[in-house]
């Protein structure tokens, strides 16, 4: 079917809602209309049906200009009182995914509305009972008033519960950045009271926000306040800020250190690369693994254990290795080799690699440590690798399947 054909359909439904989804259908029900036969032929129902034929043909003639020029072009050529049949025309399609042709027509055509009246485009977009078309709706408004107003615009985005569509994403990103730029300034709570209002993510990703802290910025406080949205189920918006705990590790690698560190054991998770990747990008990666070894060490035995699974190491094998290969007292090192691989051994088996480089004997004496391990076929292949006797291998099994 042409571009033609479909919008002369949309147009046939969209006409049935040309009040914004909200009025009356212009058809009249015959099954409920007394001398419906008699009146089948009267002037008033020919003049709807001629009112419906001059709404398609509009909506028609518009969409095939949408369909041959630039979207924001043609937007600008529409009269203001055709610009919302055509809109409607468009939007009676908008159930599923929308096509990136259909992305640029709405855009172009509800932003031109949006600046033209702004008022009656969000009148329209409110009432729009479809949570994905109020969706649309509500991001293009807010996008077209960026530039002229970004803190009504943010309102406007922020209006929304959930987003489900990344739409206008250039445009939105810029505009929350914007505003993070001009909240990181007034510390951390007003960074937060920002995000906050940001729709919750329900979009295939995320997209990041640069924001730059300012040297003095409370970053322990962003954090906690960080870790308080999660808590509360907030903690997933479709627009990201900058991690403020890899912009603090490369000022004061230290005090971040020390921060996580005190929170061990509350249940508190990080992300490993965002306290590292900073300071890879400085030291490189070795001093970097030699710094988070040195820093682990420190701790107490129970801490140890705690920093590699609220820091999610624990699960990444790669990552694990590395860390605990920075760690230079050999006592400690194996100890965390040990406590990893008890941890995980059912469901991260790839973390036998941690002993990978050491002697035969100090594998066999990490290995005769561990217990209850219910599936052991990767061990089993491992130690057959590493060529520790048959023998061995078959007692080492029986101790580590025992409770």
């Amino acid at each position: 079917m042409n571009s033609r054909s479909v919008a002369i359909v949309l147009a046939g439904c969209a006409f049935s809602y040309l009040a914004g989804w909200g009025t009356h259908s212009l058809m009249v029900d015959e099954s409920n209309a007394p001398n419906s036969i008699a009146n089948a032929g009267s002037p008033s129902r020919d003049r709807r049906r001629e009112d419906i034929d001059e709404t398609e043909k509009l909506v028609a003639r518009w969409m095939d200009r949408l369909d041959g020029a630039g979207p924001t072009q043609v937007a600008g050529e529409i009269p203001p009182g055709e610009l919302r049949v055509v809109i409607n025309g468009v939007m009676t399609g908008v159930w599923g995914d929308l096509s990136a042709a259909d992305r640029a027509k709405l855009e172009a055509l509800i932003g031109e509305w949006a600046l033209d009246d702004p008022e009656a485009a969000l009148s329209w977009a409110r009432g729009l009972r479809h949570p994905q078309q109020r969706e649309v709706g509500l991001t293009y408004i807010a996008a077209a008033l960026a530039d002229g107003d970004p803190h009504r615009a943010f309102g406007i985005y922020a209006e929304q519960e959930k987003v489900t569509h990344t739409l206008a994403e250039g445009k939105i990103l810029a505009l929350i950045t914007k505003l993070c730029g001009e909240a990181v300034a007034n510390g951390p709570q007003a960074l937060l009271d920002l995000q906050r209002r940001i729709p919750r993510n329900e979009t295939n990703g995320i997209t990041g926000v640069n924001v730059v802290y300012p040297d003095g910025f409370d970053y322990a406080a962003m954090l906690d306040g960080l870790a308080e949205s999660a808590k509360n189920g907030q903690g997933e918006w479709p627009y990201e800020l900058s991690s403020p705990l890899s912009q603090w590790a490369v000022k004061d690698p230290d005090a971040a250190f020390s921060y996580i560190s005190s929170m061990v054991g509350d249940g508190r998770r990080f992300q490993f690369h965002d306290l590292t990747e900073r300071l890879v990008d400085r030291w490189g990666a070795t001093a970097t693994n030699e710094w988070v070894g040195r820093k682990i060490s420190s701790l107490a035995p129970a801490g140890r254990r705690a920093f590699l699974e609220m820091s999610g190491i624990i699960n990444s094998p790669g990552s694990l290795v590395s860390v605990i290969n920075g760690v230079t007292d050999t006592a400690t090192a194996n100890e965390l080799r040990y406590e990893a691989i008890q941890a995980t051994a059912s469901t991260t088996p790839r973390n036998f690699e941690v002993l990978a480089d050491l002697p035969t004997e100090e594998k066999i004496a990490i290995i005769s440590r561990l217990r209850g391990l219910k599936q052991t076929d990767y061990l089993k292949s491992m130690m057959t690798k590493w060529e520790i006797p048959p023998e061995k291998i078959d007692l080492l099994l029986d101790a580590v399947r025992m409770p």
